[in-house]
């Protein structure tokens, strides 16, 4: 186990960061300045909530969208955080981002049977910091998704090329687990704008997304 000091503005305090021999994974725990961290930190950066950080380079993303600091900032704050000694072993050596994944055959879409591609993303997290844009992140650190509350649109985050627009349908397909939010969210923006053109549209991509679903795992449920 080793712990080191997160030196970034309005959170050295309390708050550390470092490698756990046990989860094999690094680590933070995140306390803003001034605010108590008596009952635990505010953010635990720790599997099994997050996924395995087995790099410095992770952690500092994931840092940086908990803490909405520039990554760049984070890594040279990790690095000087560090002892001389063993702590070297922990140290950054590049701040250039990482090279765009490269894009790999998936399942086929359940509605279409079409091939779908997915690239390998590598661990990251956004920062959420629009305020008429509402985040979705994933703990895994990959298939992060964002609605857009001004046009009532659903986008799929990506860490090194532009957000892409997604039908609400291949947001739910994309993180089935979260089906119940993509409803909501997208039903509360059909309710609050009733006359919009985009309010109908969203209405048939939703119906369409929960139809495909529920037949996608029929399927795969053995059911007729």
């Amino acid at each position: 186990m080793s712990i080191y000091a997160v030196l970034i503005d309005g959170w050295d305090q309390r708050s550390t960061w470092g490698w756990d021999d046990g989860t094999r994974s690094y680590y933070a725990q995140l306390t803003r300045n001034g605010n108590s961290d008596d009952n635990g930190p505010e953010v635990w950066i720790t599997p099994p909530a997050w996924p395995n950080l087995s790099a410095p380079e992770h952690l500092a993303m994931a840092i940086a969208a908990a803490t909405r600091t520039d990554r760049a900032v984070v890594q040279n704050a990790m690095n000087d955080s560090l002892d001389d000694g063993d702590g070297q072993r922990h140290r950054i050596r590049s701040t250039n981002p990482a090279p765009r994944p490269q894009a790999k055959p998936s399942a086929s879409h359940p509605s279409t049977g079409r091939a779908m591609t997915t690239p390998q993303e590598q661990p990251w997290w956004p920062v959420d910091d629009d305020p008429n844009t509402i985040f979705l992140i994933n703990p895994q650190g990959n298939r992060h998704l964002s609605f857009d509350n001004r046009t009532g649109t659903w986008w799929r985050l990506w860490q090194h090329q532009p957000a892409e627009r997604l039908s609400a349908d291949a947001a739910a397909l994309l993180r089935p687990s979260d089906i119940d939010v993509i409803i909501k969210l997208s039903n509360t923006w059909i309710l609050q704008h009733p006359d919009h053109q985009r309010a109908h549209q969203l209405t048939d991509e939703l119906a369409r997304g929960a139809k495909a679903l529920v037949l996608h795992f029929a399927g795969l449920a053995g059911a007729r």
